[in-house]
């Protein structure tokens, strides 16, 4: 399994990686154009045991208007703020990379962990993701067992 923490300056490997209260709920958007790993995700989420709701959008331009709440996500009942942003970073049109620079600029967003996702586990790529602002990366290319520990690790669960 390849599993890239990558923690801010500053900070520890102790603690989780998305800090919340035992009666809080974490919120997770996923950004994949590729039908297959979205299937695989949803099958890696549930036999995680992950309860809480996961959110699937197709490109980096439905995730950005996802985190902006604009319509058809402005209803945050319905379309909460995410604690995870899980984010392939090669999708057409926005990529993870682009949305990765937004995200880095822009001005009245809450904050949200991301988990920079790629099949071609490429060092560089990881790198310019972490400094774009990713939390980790997680090579997409791995097994059903392995995506399932690794979506433990990442959601605390």
């Amino acid at each position: 399994m390849v599993l890239i923490l990558i923690l801010p300056a500053g900070t520890t490997g102790s603690g989780t990686l998305l800090q919340r209260t035992m009666a809080e709920r974490l919120s997770i958007l996923v950004a994949e154009d590729d039908s297959h790993d979205m299937r695989l995700l949803k099958i890696a989420f549930a036999k995680a045991g992950v309860q809480s709701p996961v959110y699937f959008v197709r490109n980096g331009a439905e995730a950005m208007d996802y985190l902006s709440g604009k319509p058809p996500f402005n209803d945050r009942g319905k379309y909460p703020y995410p604690d995870l942003l899980l984010l392939d970073l090669k999708m057409p049109g926005v990529d993870g990379f682009e949305l990765l620079s937004q995200l880095k600029n822009a001005t009245g967003l809450g904050r949200v962990t991301v988990a920079a996702m790629s099949g071609s586990c490429w060092q560089q790529d990881f790198e310019r993701a972490r400094d774009l602002g990713a939390a980790l990366c997680l090579d997409k290319s791995i097994e059903l067992l392995e995506l399932i520990a690794a979506i433990k690790h990442i959601a605390n669960v």
